[in-house]
């Protein structure tokens, strides 16, 4: 599945694991342990990702492409910026201390609609020029 917005992607998947740990006091130091919450996280984001239309001002850009360049707009910039910090403050609101490992996508499909219909509300109470 193609990630449509890259940075709302990563604003998912980061809200994900910081509402995850949340509260919490990590101490194993061993990366692959946390391969299952971590693979939980992705999976959230896809279904996140996949939920939010194609956003103009946000690149689909593949990894080690810059984004945001000379020739963008002044809202491509807002967009890049705001958006995602927007969504990573609601993913992990809604994930606070609250998740479950080896879910289908499907599982999410309710607590992702409420967070797209937040998103874009909130998206009509932002400053974009």
């Amino acid at each position: 599945m193609a990630i449509k917005n890259i940075l709302l992607y990563n604003a998912a998947l980061s809200g994900f694991m910081a509402g995850a740990f949340a509260g919490g006091w990590p101490t194993d130091p061993t990366a692959t342990d946390y391969l299952p919450i971590a693979t939980q996280a992705e999976t959230f984001a896809l279904a996140m990702d996949q939920a939010i239309a194609n956003d103009a001002n946000i690149s689909a850009a593949p990894a080690n492409t810059a984004i945001v360049g000379a020739a963008n707009t002044s809202a491509n910039v807002e967009g890049q910026s705001a958006k995602p910090i927007l969504l990573f403050g609601i993913v992990f609101g809604v994930t606070f201390s609250r998740y479950q490992t080896g879910a289908a996508a499907a599982v999410f499909t309710n607590s992702v609609a409420a967070i797209l219909a937040i998103y874009t509300e909130c998206l009509t109470k932002a400053n974009f020029t």
